[in-house]
């Protein structure tokens, strides 16, 4: 008889406010049959140490998780503040170059695009900023056609001194599957999401977890938007996407580690752990209920209650302004974003070009076969996701 493990996992918030992995866990012999009375606590180490009691421990739980194999979990080292700095441009250049390729590899008609690294000697007399100078955006391939590869450049052409990275698809999965000891349920929850779209999500709150910087849609085209326009004080800037009165996933920008990020990648992890597609529902708005804006509003919130010093009831819709949050940090909501940068650059011809480059916008993913998994939770008692 196959046996499985069940394990409930959540996090437990430490007196010093970082979060340790926890797992009860249990086995069972007959498929759905749960062995509830063999439940036994499985604390790590920093669970049982000298500075933690049980009475400190407030636990947070997410879901059952149905896994086939033991699941690694970490415990989250403490996080220094990430300073006035210029970025991880040398962990972010190693990261994009899983895949390698030059231009000579693209068919003809599409492009190549390369990352750009500036000279250091000419950011001497820069103002350090908090919010990392480097550009991200991501693909199927390195290889684009000439109308969005033109739209591309003008992040380069428009911050003069910043390094640009391009992320393709196996760069992107390269990141999601490390084992991450701020998301030990991350690695879980990526092998059971098959849409590209919700991995795509997940990736860019990691990404600038991560590096820190500016991240942007390939087919976003920067307007009036600046070097100048990001401003020293500030840990994080957005715009208002009109569409889900909520901040822009479509253009983030954030410091390296940002709590802001961190919440939103959380939520998004707990969202997919707590859902299935519902009947009836538009695939759309699952995705993005999912782990798009909803996730990212969720995190905001969160983001802005970790704040005890501030009583402030946030409705559903934010608006513009400067938002002090966890840890201090300051996230700057700067309005409509037409003004500053071109949601959609290439307007009409944006689907053909799609095509040209073999890739399927979101838009018309309803006709996407490999969205078809998210008809059933990946971490339901239907089925088993190897850890």
């Amino acid at each position: 008889m196959h046996h499985q493990k069940i394990f409930r996992a959540g996090f437990a918030r430490r007196p010093d406010g970082g979060h340790t992995a926890v797992l009860f866990s249990s086995t069972y012999e007959k498929p759905g049959l749960y062995d509830l009375q063999r439940i036994r606590l499985r604390a790590w180490r920093a669970l049982l140490s000298r500075e933690m009691s049980q009475q400190h421990v407030q636990c947070t739980w997410l879901t059952w998780l149905v896994l086939a194999k033991p699941v690694h979990v970490y415990a989250r080292e403490p996080q220094t503040p990430n300073g006035r700095h210029y970025g991880r441009e040398t962990q972010s250049k190693q990261d994009t170059s899983v895949a390698g390729g030059q231009a000579s590899q693209c068919p003809p008609g599409l492009a190549f695009v390369s990352d750009v690294s500036p000279d250091p000697s000419s950011r001497v007399n820069e103002p350090p900023s908090r919010i990392p100078k480097i550009i991200h955006q991501t693909g199927r391939s390195r290889c684009v056609s000439a109308k969005f590869h033109e739209v591309m450049r003008a992040w380069m052409d428009r911050f003069p001194g910043w390094a640009y990275r391009f992320h393709d698809d196996a760069a992107m999965e390269s990141l999601l599957a490390r084992r991450w000891h701020a998301f030990p349920l991350l690695h879980a929850v990526v092998q059971c999401v098959h849409s590209m779209t919700m991995k795509a999500d997940m990736w860019r709150y990691l990404a600038l977890w991560r590096y820190g910087g500016i991240y942007a849609d390939m087919d976003v085209k920067p307007r009036t938007l600046s070097n100048a326009s990001i401003s020293l004080d500030s840990d994080a800037l957005f715009f208002i996407d009109a569409s889900v009165r909520s901040l822009t996933q479509y253009f983030m920008a954030a410091t390296a580690q940002s709590p802001l990020m961190e919440s939103a990648l959380k939520a998004a992890i707990c969202h997919v752990l707590d859902s299935r597609f519902p009947g009836g529902v538009n695939r759309f708005m699952y995705i993005a209920r999912t782990t798009g804006p909803g996730a990212l509003k969720r995190g905001f919130v969160t983001f802005m209650e970790s704040n005890v010093s501030m009583n402030i009831t946030y409705g559903t819709s934010i608006t513009p302004g400067l938002y002090i949050g966890q840890g201090g940090h300051r996230v700057r909501v700067a309005g409509d974003h037409n003004r500053m940068i071109v949601r959609d650059a290439l307007g009409r011809a944006k689907k053909g070009e799609y095509t040209s480059m073999n890739m399927t916008h979101f838009s018309g993913f309803n006709q996407h076969n490999g969205l078809n998994a998210t008809n059933r939770s990946c971490m339901s008692e239907e089925r088993s996701c190897a850890a």
